[in-house]
């Protein structure tokens, strides 16, 4: 649905149409095919999954498009798989050089962000123009290695200022073809943010803890360890929805495009609550549905406003990038995505 706000900006939903059940057909025959080649498939299966998934979110009927290849991926996925192993063999034949490899990998973790990032927006376009991000690398290690330290050295006090920082990194180094975003991210809506959640987790929590020990001598009941997890997860999720819709509020492109973000709070823990169960209960099996249904929430959450530049845009050059910081950083645990 979209409708003219003026003659100069266009506002329009973002339409997700991907079908719960054609996504799990595809994801399902990906994951076999990935099995019985041992793995080789998997480039083949992430591409077709993530096209799938770009080819049906859309706004004013043009699509999202991953232009990564499936060679692309694969050749990174061979060379970090040739270093994962590496680093499996030498940590247990001398685990000494084992912790040392650790912390190089530790200290390589940033880069490793950095390039994944690249990558993504690179092979990621709309209207044949493609995204891409101009973050430096020692943006990456101040941002992703010593800023996160500098948080643990203050117990926790600084994490807020942190995060925005690294948000900052992240969307002030966005592109669209020639166009820079920008993002004017507040740190007082980060401590807000992290201050409710903390409540939200914390007082429940103690009138609980209370409550447990005045009625069973023996210590905390399993109803108190139940009620923790459940405000943890409320809590994560109040923290979630406030820094989501103030990042899109917050993102624009001068006089391209900018985006309105209203998640309900109401509407996130509850598919989010529910898609626990779908992939606990079907132990792994309902994850293509739960996916669907996350990503149809944040589009029917979202509105993008639109400025005729956009409409003069003209399509990104080939440029090719390599895979391999993506697959490396995705084996050690340290990849980064946009949603």
């Amino acid at each position: 649905m979209d409708t003219s706000a003026s003659t100069d900006e266009r506002i329009s939903y973002i339409s997700f149409t991907a079908s719960k059940w054609e996504y799990f057909k595809l994801w399902i025959v990906n994951m076999v095919l990935t099995v019985v080649t041992l793995g080789i498939y998997s480039a083949w299966a992430k591409v077709r999954n993530t096209q799938y998934i770009y080819g049906h979110t859309q706004v004013e009927g043009h699509r999202l498009q991953y232009l990564a290849t499936p060679m692309q991926l694969l050749k990174g996925r061979l060379i970090a798989l040739v270093f994962f192993i590496a680093y499996m063999v030498l940590s247990s034949l001398i685990p000494m050089l084992g912790l040392f490899l650790a912390l190089l990998v530790w200290l390589a973790t940033p880069y490793l962000m950095y390039q994944g990032l690249r990558f993504n927006l690179r092979q990621t376009a709309y209207r044949n123009v493609r995204f891409g991000f101009t973050g430096s690398v020692k943006g990456a290690y101040m941002n992703f290695l010593l800023l996160p330290l500098l948080s643990m050295l203050t117990l926790g006090l600084a994490l807020p200022w942190v995060l925005c920082r690294i948000s900052r990194y992240i969307y002030n180094n966005l592109k669209f073809g020639d166009h820079s975003f920008e993002a004017k991210l507040s740190n007082k809506v980060f401590y807000k943010a992290a201050g409710i959640a903390f409540l939200v987790f914390m007082v429940p929590m103690v009138v609980f803890f209370f409550m447990a020990f005045q009625t069973v001598s023996n210590g905390p009941s399993f109803a108190l360890i139940m009620s923790s997890y459940v405000m943890l997860f409320v809590a994560f999720g109040v923290y979630s929805v406030m820094i989501r819709n103030h990042i899109l509020n917050a993102l624009e492109a001068h006089n391209l495009v900018k985006f309105e973000s209203n998640l309900r709070l109401d509407s996130y823990l509850g598919v989010m609550a529910t898609n626990a169960l779908i992939v606990t209960f079907t132990l792994g099996l309902g994850y293509p549905v739960a996916e669907v249904r996350h990503k149809k929430l944040l589009a029917d959450a979202t509105r993008v406003h639109l400025y005729p530049e956009i409409d003069n845009l003209v399509a990104s050059s080939g440029e090719l990038d390599s895979a391999f910081g993506e697959e490396l950083s995705g084996f050690f645990d340290s990849d980064l995505s946009l949603t």
